[in-house]
């Protein structure tokens, strides 16, 4: 309901693979059982609200409100092609765009449930966090932002991102945002 959170994998040698970015309005795990083991864990980024919601209620609604039901099947539908984009990010995309193509998701995502205007949006993302996700090292990720910033496609301020040039960054990070399936913002 509020906050940022991720879903992660911590690999040999205490390595950490972020794999999902979780922002207000995301649902988490609707599907599986209280406790089973997901091979993945979930940590805040920021203080954060969530809503539990007991599995009978889920299967209630989800059996009497259609609507809800085809709702969830198409977020699930929406967080499967968003794997595949992240997929295709860190094994075919150079650092700039990988950045980039991110930063144009979180960018729309936020800008669909209003925590993005005029293309600026709070980042509580570290470059350690941006290195876990893209799969370079924090030295890359902080000289990629040192590009984007010079090629006058982004600025930073504390944890706040502004996109300078939406269709030219979209057009550098080859982002195409139809798998998010979000109706036009402007």
């Amino acid at each position: 309901m509020e906050g940022f959170a991720c879903h992660y994998r911590t690999l040999t040698g205490g390595r950490r693979q972020i794999i999902a970015y979780l922002v207000p309005g995301d649902s988490y795990d609707l599907d599986s059982p209280q406790h089973t083991r997901l091979g993945h864990e979930m940590m805040a980024l920021t203080p954060v609200c969530v809503a539990r919601l007991a599995r009978a209620s889920v299967a209630s609604v989800t059996r009497d409100f259609p609507a809800i039901a085809e709702g969830l099947r198409v977020a699930a539908q929406v967080d499967e092609a968003t794997v595949r984009e992240w997929l295709v990010n860190i094994g075919g995309r150079p650092a700039l765009e990988r950045i980039a193509h991110l930063f144009c998701e979180l960018e729309l995502r936020l800008r669909a449930v209003g925590l993005a205007d005029a293309d600026r949006f709070d980042m509580p993302i570290t470059q350690y966090d941006l290195a876990d996700t893209v799969g370079l090292s924090s030295v890359h990720v902080n000289r990629t932002l040192q590009e984007l910033r010079r090629q006058g496609l982004i600025t930073l301020s504390g944890r706040s991102l502004t996109i300078l040039n939406r269709p030219a960054f979209q057009a550098m990070a080859d982002f195409q945002p139809d798998y998010l399936r979000l109706r036009k913002t402007g």
